[in-house]
């Protein structure tokens, strides 16, 4: 059985590292993009099997990507983990709203983000298995 893959979009170079290195020794394969713009282009040639977005970033943030993501319908069921440093109520409506699975908040607990990566996961899995 093949790896699951893990698409990290981020524009925070320290994020991204510390985040595939940790992801690739729980044994996924790692995609990374820096802003939405690059991960739309990079998810049309490759569909992860979970994404894990930030919200504010350059070109097309996170919020926008999330949407189109869900309007396409070989991406639409992806899960989608908002990881984020907007804290407010308003924004964590606005990601559920647009079909976000999750959402965590920085600075985060990477032990965690793992958990809620194979959670959801999982949870795809026995939706679509």
């Amino acid at each position: 059985m093949s790896k699951p893959v893990i698409m990290i979009v981020d524009d925070e170079d320290a994020i991204t590292s510390s985040l595939s290195y940790c992801l690739q020794k729980e044994g996924y394969e790692v995609l990374v993009a820096y802003n939405g713009a690059d991960a739309i282009k990079m998810v049309v040639n490759r569909v992860p099997d979970l994404i894990v977005s930030d919200i504010m970033m350059p070109e097309v943030d996170g919020f926008e990507f999330c949407r189109r993501i869900r309007d396409y319908y070989k991406t639409r069921d992806i899960p989608f983990i908002f990881l984020t440093a907007k804290t407010t109520d308003r924004d964590k409506v606005e990601a559920v709203r647009l079909g976000g699975d999750d959402y965590v908040t920085k600075p985060f607990d990477l032990q965690e983000l793992i958990l809620k990566v194979r959670r959801s996961l999982e949870k795809s899995e026995s939706v679509s298995g």
